[in-house]
């Protein structure tokens, strides 16, 4: 099973005596990557990888997986979401653009575990 770490911190502002919380892009277990997630639904975005990851991992030991985010300057889209999984069948890539970054990564997420059983079942 699958575990994961999350990394926060914390910062007080004195003026209006309200804490925020700020979510830095950082590995969920040693095998998952997030990089440019800047967003305060935090967990709401490792609930979804997490649950994939670990759908996948029962189907196949996986070495990496990377999920990058980037904004775009498009009129309708505003993010783009980019996915590496490098497991014992080879390596699989998404890639989705859109305006909800939660929407995407499920998107994307869905993409590499079709790859994964299409691969696993042909093997």
């Amino acid at each position: 099973m699958t575990q994961f770490k999350a990394v926060k911190t914390f910062e007080h502002e004195p003026e209006n005596k309200k804490i925020v919380k700020k979510h830095e892009g950082g590995a969920l277990n040693e095998n998952v990557t997030l990089s440019g997630f800047n967003m305060p639904e935090g967990e709401a975005l490792k609930g979804i990888v997490g649950k994939y990851a670990e759908k996948i991992g029962y189907l196949t030991n996986y070495r990496e997986l990377k999920l990058e985010m980037k904004e775009r300057q498009k009129e309708r889209i505003k993010y783009g979401i980019k996915a590496l999984l490098i497991f014992d069948g080879g390596k699989a890539i998404s890639e989705e653009e859109g305006a909800n970054p939660l929407v995407l990564v499920d998107e994307v997420m869905r993409k590499l575990l079709a790859e994964v059983e299409h691969r696993v079942r042909k093997s």
